[in-house]
């Protein structure tokens, strides 16, 4: 037999391109017909007409019989048998090859009209072979559906043609005795051939194989068109009602990301990271403003885990960090991310229309408070919040502000926290004072307004002097991926942005939402606009546009999708740059309240980011779920020391669950094992700003 590796490789590029079930008939062509017939059944069969005896001398005679017996042998029937069922699926192959052709230029010239200047089109087209090395995948659909289609045709018609073939040429079984009358045979003849219960073996085993075969090329004929009718079903069920648009189909201009240099984008949630606990344990929290409840479930939690684990929960370690988490009596470090706005905070959304009751400021919420620098000075200023006051909404207000429901969720969250660290384990003054509490938060008004909102449930609103809240410059911001302050990582993200929206299954997708909103033209949203809108106006009960009711699970899917590809988790670098200092800030407080070496008492460090700040930190812990967080969404880093060795252990909680982190042995992970598993992504201010600078190779 010859190399059969060729068009095995071919049957594997057509598997690229193929559904679940073709997928699995290739299998069944390639592994039970192909190497079983290479490997096996030509050494049964062999030099069949040397094994074919007949019991004359007559010359010729034994050629005839064997003639007449075999028209053509079985191993070359199972050749041609193979060769013709596949052909219809190399011309597929051929097809699909084309249209991905088509679809890498079409994305191209896409991608050099978003491109804004020749400078701004190079820095896009930053690392190119990235996008190279991505397997580029096409929805079955148009003409290359119809040319699927019509080779599985072709194959199921084929296949049908050799199995009756060769039920009429040999039967089924083959008989160790041949009867042969034929000229020049003087007499009857009798004719034995070699190995015949061998051969019936693999000529019911090539026969059951091929039987399967047209079976699986019927169901997926089946599969195909159930999934059509079901498309065709849903797209009936959601067709398009313009006037049942509503605000969201007034914002078809919104570019498709921020338009602000310095980030973060105006659908960003806020975080406050509390850390201290009241014990041996140093608990970094971040926490997302929805999911409050799940808090105190957790702090529970993680008492009893502490008691049966040995740990000690209720002394605290000097130097010991914990977060104003609402769960774990050891120290946290919270992030609450903070999310609570009606509409998109970007120079589109103009559009949208604030409802006043939504801004309502609840009196039990409030605190005392001033802003500073990082060293204590004034307050720096905030380009984000300018640009949000830049814009006024057609409600007489502007985007980007937390709402009432907002606030009283950061409340109840505090309220939960105070159960735990004030109630239970008196771990906490129940009187804020600064020296106890540290507080850092990114520069703008709604996460410095959800930090006050915590605090006031925490403490009820009793405190001894005002709340120092620190924040950063823009440019040296640290608590959310900073495309102003760091070139390469604006290079990176702008390319894969550019890129995710581009995806076939999330362009086709946005694609047909567009066709239900109306929008049209050079008109572009995307997904994680969309979401933005949709979850948000779900959370205030507000109404969504009916087109997009069935929408909303792929809406939230692709937004994610999009994040995802954005920020290239598998590697390292995209990571360092968008939350390199913040976990590398994380760490160096837990080490320094292990060593003791800080004279600062402060039990709780609250800092106040965002959720696109809690995606990238999920990556880099390996604990990425798939879904944006929801609000309330917390992820709380808590440390313990044990009872008779003192050897230190980091748990890490994810919305109330403890989570096992990448490279850990236990959810308890020892300290070492912590750092390890961080190591690849945590980065010091100075190695962030070299690498942040290196932009030479990308630009080139």
């Amino acid at each position: 037999m010859g190399d059969w590796s060729l068009l095995g490789n071919i049957l594997e590029e057509v598997q690229e391109h193929s559904t679940i079930v073709g997928k699995v008939w290739l299998t069944v062509v390639f592994i039970f017909r192909i190497l079983v017939l290479g490997t096996a059944a030509e050494s049964s069969w062999g030099d069949e007409h040397s094994d074919f005896e007949c019991d004359t001398l007559q010359p010729g005679c034994t050629n005839v019989c064997y003639d007449k017996a075999f028209p053509i042998s079985h191993i070359r029937y199972w050749v041609l048998q193979i060769i013709f069922v596949s052909t219809p699926s190399l011309i597929y192959m051929g097809h699909a090859m084309h249209t991905v052709r088509m679809e890498e230029k079409k994305r191209l010239r896409e991608h050099e009209d978003r491109a804004q200047g020749g400078k701004e089109y190079l820095e896009d087209k930053v690392d190119v072979s990235m996008k190279e090395e991505a397997t580029v995948k096409i929805k079955l659909k148009g003409t290359l559906l119809q040319t699927y289609v019509f080779s599985i045709l072709i194959r199921t018609v084929i296949e049908v043609a050799f199995i009756v073939g060769q039920y009429l040429i040999y039967g089924i079984f083959l008989k160790p005795l041949y009867h042969c009358r034929n000229w020049p045979c003087p007499n009857p003849v009798n004719c034995f051939m070699s190995r015949p219960t061998e051969k019936n073996v693999f000529i019911v085993f090539m026969l059951t194989v091929a039987v399967f075969s047209l079976f699986l090329s019927v169901v997926e004929l089946y599969h195909l068109g159930w999934k059509k009718f079901k498309q065709c079903l849903r797209t009936y069920n959601s067709s398009p009602n313009p006037v049942a648009t509503a605000p969201i189909s007034k914002e078809p201009d919104a570019p498709a990301r921020p338009s602000q240099a310095c980030t973060p984008t105006p659908d960003f949630n806020q975080c406050l990271v509390a850390t201290n606990g009241h014990c041996n344990p140093f608990n970094n929290k971040l926490a997302h403003q929805q999911n409050s409840a799940n808090m105190a479930t957790e702090r529970h939690h993680s008492r009893d885990n502490l008691e049966g684990k040995d740990f000690l929960q209720m002394h605290y370690l000097q130097g010991s960090e914990t977060s104003n988490s609402s769960a774990a009596p050891p120290g946290h470090e919270n992030l609450f991310k903070d999310k609570r706005r009606l509409s998109k905070a970007s120079g589109s959304s103009s559009r949208a229309e604030w409802v006043p009751n939504l801004l309502k400021d609840p009196s039990h919420t409030s605190m005392n408070y001033a802003v500073t620098d990082l060293s204590g000075g004034p307050k720096p200023p905030s380009p984000i919040e300018d640009s949000y006051r830049a814009h006024t909404l057609a409600g007489g207000t502007f985007p980007g502000q937390l709402t009432t429901l907002g606030k009283q969720q950061l409340y109840d969250l505090g309220a939960r926290i105070r159960k735990t660290y004030i109630e239970e384990f008196n771990f906490l003054s129940p009187i804020f004072r600064s020296s106890e509490v540290y507080v850092r938060s990114t520069n703008i008004v709604r996460t410095i307004e959800s930090a006050t909102c915590l605090l006031a449930g925490l403490f009820q609103q009793k405190q001894e002097g005002a709340v120092k809240i620190q924040t950063s410059e823009a440019e040296t911001e640290i608590l959310y991926p900073n495309y102003h302050g760091c070139k390469l990582l604006k290079l990176l993200s702008r390319h894969r942005w550019t890129e995710s929206a581009l995806l076939p299954d999330i362009a086709e997708d946005l694609k047909r939402i567009q066709s239900l909103l109306g929008i049209v033209g050079h008109k572009h949203v995307d997904f994680i606009q969309l979401r933005d809108d949709l979850v948000a106006r779900e959370a205030h009960g507000l109404p969504c546009p009916t087109v997009l009711k069935n929408w909303q699970k792929t809406v939230e899917e692709r937004a994610v999708e999009m994040v995802y590809y954005i920020y290239e988790p598998n590697k390292s670098e995209n990571l360092q740059l968008s939350v390199g200092p913040l976990l590398h800030t994380l760490m160096a407080n837990i080490e320094k309240k292990i060593e003791k070496s800080s004279d600062d008492s402060r039990k709780l460090y609250l800092y106040s980011v965002h959720d696109t700040t809690l995606m990238p930190c999920l990556m880099a812990l390996g604990i990425f779920d798939m879904k944006w967080p929801p609000y309330a969404a917390d992820i709380a880093l808590e440390l313990y020391e044990h009872r008779s060795t003192k050897e230190v252990y980091i748990k890490v909680s994810y919305i109330g669950q403890d989570q096992l982190v990448r490279g850990c042995s236990d959810v308890f992970c020892p300290l070492n094992e912590f750092r390890k598993a961080l190591l690849p992504y945590m980065l010091d201010s100075k190695r962030h700003g070299a690498l942040c600078n290196q932009t030479e190779n990308i630009t080139k």
